[in-house]
């Protein structure tokens, strides 16, 4: 079986998971279609990937191929194993027969690892389409990649178990919808020391730190009570490295590795998250 009937295999498994983006109604899949009763139908792409931002929204553009290429360097050199780990221990609670959901999961660096580590991911969606066919573009996993907008989730109410939202925007209306009743949020915000040695550089201030209040303030007003916990740790890495970190992270729009002779000499990087943990 081709890779791409796979991946199509897995929403005709799902298919209880989704509604139709025009109209709402219960889809199905036949074929390479995606279509519901009320004649609305959508075509997978030949990855197997699909978009449900139709019609509401053209799929944006936000990224470059090379952001995304250094994003999974950056995730197989083992910068953000410990972050990996510590969402894996929670998403595990779910067991392997449920319905997770990475929303705003970019190339699908982050939920490819979790489901190697429990086994229990399914859905990895983004809002560009050049990352969701990056993410299609390697082996094989049981996840079904697809393009949607956060402003109006394609999935149908109280049909997600987990929802991981690793450094992405998040709509908590919409979360809120598409959650069952026994589920869950994983929301992971960049600490106030995350990377601070390109900020140190780029703000030319050696305390350069990150102000998370907002982004904390938006989630604990949203939904309420949650757990939270921090992850701090210092990465060893080297020229080639940093410059793979420097380019995965909005820091670097508008400013090329060159021009900062500094950014050579960094021996370590600041690994530092904030996780959200919400329970209902």
């Amino acid at each position: 079986m081709k890779k791409s009937e796979a991946y199509i295999n897995l929403f005709k498994e799902y298919s209880h998971v989704f509604k139709c983006p025009v109209c709402g109604a219960v889809p199905k899949t036949e074929g390479r279609v995606f279509s519901c009763q009320n004649g609305h139908s959508i075509d997978f792409s030949a990855k197997g990937t699909i978009n449900l931002c139709y019609p509401h929204k053209k799929p944006q553009v936000l990224y470059s191929r090379k952001l995304f290429e250094s994003r999974k360097s950056a995730y197989e050199s083992g910068f953000f194993d410990e972050l990996i780990a510590e969402v894996s221990r929670l998403a595990s609670d779910f067991g392997s027969n449920t319905v997770t959901a990475d929303i705003g999961c970019g190339e699908g660096s982050f939920l490819r690892r979790v489901i190697e580590k429990n086994g229990s991911a399914r859905i990895g969606t983004d809002i560009s389409p050049d990352a969701i066919q990056f993410a299609a573009s390697g082996d094989f996993a049981r996840i079904m990649w697809l393009t949607s907008d956060l402003a109006s989730l394609p999935f149908a109410a109280n049909s997600i178990d987990c929802i991981l939202s690793i450094l992405s925007p998040s709509n908590y209306s919409e979360f809120k919808r598409v959650l069952k009743k026994d589920s869950a949020i994983i929301k992971i915000i960049p600490g106030s020391e995350y990377l601070k040695e390109f900020r140190s550089i780029f703000q030319n201030s050696p305390d350069a730190r990150y102000d998370n209040s907002d982004t904390l303030a938006l989630f604990r007003n949203a939904l309420g009570n949650c757990e939270s916990s921090e992850i701090l740790y210092r990465f060893d890495t080297n020229e080639a490295l940093t410059e793979k970190l420097f380019e995965m992270t909005p820091l670097s729009q508008n400013k090329n590795f060159e021009d900062h002779p500094g950014l050579r000499d960094i021996g370590n990087i600041t690994a530092h998250f904030v996780l959200l943990y919400f329970r209902q």
